[in-house]
């Protein structure tokens, strides 16, 4: 049974209505809708109470522009009069409690149910279900879809040109793939030690076409090696002051101090190459000292340096220096340090920093 609401219908009655009556009369009559089947018109006889409380009646039959009418009689909690309605009784189509009620309760069974058929609502209540928009539906848009939407650029399309640039291959539609073209074949370079990246060439997309590398040594930087005891090669010593007499004035050299030095293990029998230095100073007043190194290898082989006038004639100190090379093979090599006075009666004469340094030559 559904209720069919109208717009200011009203009127009065043509006839009396007596109790018990169902059939009502009136010209309003006309103006409502034909009503059938479980339809029905609300209709409040004496809506303002002139002859006694007011009547709901419901129109269940009705023909259209008829002006007469079956109805319910005493509906929505109301009753008959006890006498009949008199002619000329006001009539009227009104909104009751019972139809706003069974309107909320319409709206309430049907609230958590109620499918939103159009996406046109920016709001609805809490517990009405929508459909999700799909592609060939309407519906309401999803949380998801929604930072989808959010996470678009402004302008984007779908068909978005892409252009490559220089050294850029742009293959594919839709799903497209985009490729660098390899501009470098160079390999990894992994150096050790001194052994270093020199030159590094990079063409225009930033890519090593080409590597040198280089081996740092003293001489490639410009230093002067550290020659230490410990260098596979090179064997170093240095030997601090020494007095020493110094013999009358004589044409023959005296050995002053002798160093004798073996062959570093290790080396074999290759050659050597020994080379050794001398400072003297510290020499009496008046006293002359001529020094020299000697570097003999035990076979008669032996290598001197001249001898080099150490007077200063006033403070008794000497500065100068005498060396010596030689290349030999013996495994023991001998370093002399020579000199001799200038006077008959010699003297006290002081050498420092004998410097012995052997290179193994093969």
């Amino acid at each position: 049974m559904a209720q069919l609401w109208v717009n200011a219908i009203e009127g009065a009655l043509d006839a009396q209505l007596n109790n018990g009556s169902t059939t009502i009369s009136g010209l309003f009559l006309a103006d409502l809708p034909a009503v059938s089947g479980s339809d029905y018109v609300v209709l409040t006889i004496d809506p303002d109470s002139a002859h006694d409380d007011p009547e709901i009646v419901h129109v269940t039959a009705h023909t259209a522009s008829a002006t007469t009418a079956t109805i319910l009689r005493a509906q929505e909690s109301t009753t008959e009069p006890a006498t009949p309605w008199p002619l000329g009784t006001a009539v009227a189509a009104t909104v009751t409690k019972a139809s706003l009620d069974a309107l909320d309760s319409a709206i309430a069974a049907n609230a958590a149910g109620v499918t939103q058929a159009g996406n046109d609502l920016n709001e609805h209540e809490s517990g009405v279900n929508h459909d999700v928009a799909t592609p060939s539906s309407k519906g309401m848009m999803s949380n998801t879809d929604k930072a989808k939407l959010d996470g678009i650029e402004a302008n984007a399309k779908d068909d978005q040109a892409i252009s490559a640039g220089s050294g850029i291959t742009v293959t594919g539609s839709g799903d497209v793939s985009i490729a660098h073209a390899d501009t470098s074949t160079h390999g990894s370079v992994n150096n050790s030690g001194s052994v270093v990246i020199q030159d590094l060439y990079i063409d225009d997309f930033g890519h090593a076409t080409n590597i040198n590398a280089v081996n740092i040594t003293p001489a490639l930087i410009g230093a002067q090696p550290t020659l230490t005891d410990m260098d596979p090669f090179i064997q170093f010593k240095n030997y601090t002051a020494t007095s020493a007499t110094l013999p009358a004035l004589t044409s023959n050299w005296a050995n002053l101090h002798t160093i004798s030095i073996s062959r570093p293990s290790g080396w074999g029998s290759s050659l050597v190459i020994a080379w050794a230095d001398v400072q003297y100073s510290a020499c009496p007043d008046g006293l002359q000292l001529n020094c020299r190194v000697q570097i003999d290898s035990g076979t008669g082989a032996s290598s001197q340096s001249g001898s080099a006038d150490s007077t200063d004639g006033t403070s008794g100190v000497a500065a100068s220096s005498a060396s010596a090379v030689v290349t030999t093979s013996d495994s023991t090599i001998n370093v002399n340090v020579q000199g001799y006075g200038s006077v008959a009666t010699g003297g006290i004469g002081k050498f420092s920093n004998v410097k012995v340094i052997l290179v193994r030559a093969s």
